[in-house]
């Protein structure tokens, strides 16, 4: 019978943003699947890891949709990752100038009757925001 001694075989250490597994780092948020192959003493014990890197950062409006009368405006205020930021940070656009504008701080303007969507985009993400006037 073979006597084998074991080890620690995976060392984890977790950060504040880092997450590391040996020599590699990742960001904290990665998803984390870990296996490991124990075999006999004299053999070398097989570790595999694998890292999904996802952001689960997100922009979102404080309005999904506005309506407002013919010459009213409201301003949409932007969220991302959990903190407000300034709306003119964002590249903001409308879908029909016609009937909703937007002013570079978020400030939506109600031109005339009809629909448009107004669309906020920061670092790689968007958001959007359907505008009613009537």
């Amino acid at each position: 019978m073979v006597k084998t001694k074991w080890k620690q075989y995976l060392a984890v250490t977790v950060t504040v943003g880092l997450l590391t597994l040996g020599a590699q780092s990742t960001p904290a948020s990665a998803a984390q699947s870990v296996s490991a192959e124990q075999l006999t003493q004299g053999q070398a014990v097989a570790q595999t890891a694998a890292f999904s890197t996802t952001s689960t950062k997100k922009l979102k409006a404080n309005h999904s949709s506005v309506s407002l009368k013919k010459g009213k405006s409201k301003t949409i205020s932007l969220t991302y990752d959990g903190k407000k930021i300034s709306g003119s940070k964002a590249k903001w656009t409308t879908s029909k100038s016609s009937v909703a504008t937007v002013s570079k701080s978020g400030k939506i303007k109600a031109k005339k009757k009809g629909t448009a969507t107004i669309t906020a985009k920061y670092q790689s993400k968007t958001v959007k925001i359907k505008v009613t006037v009537n």
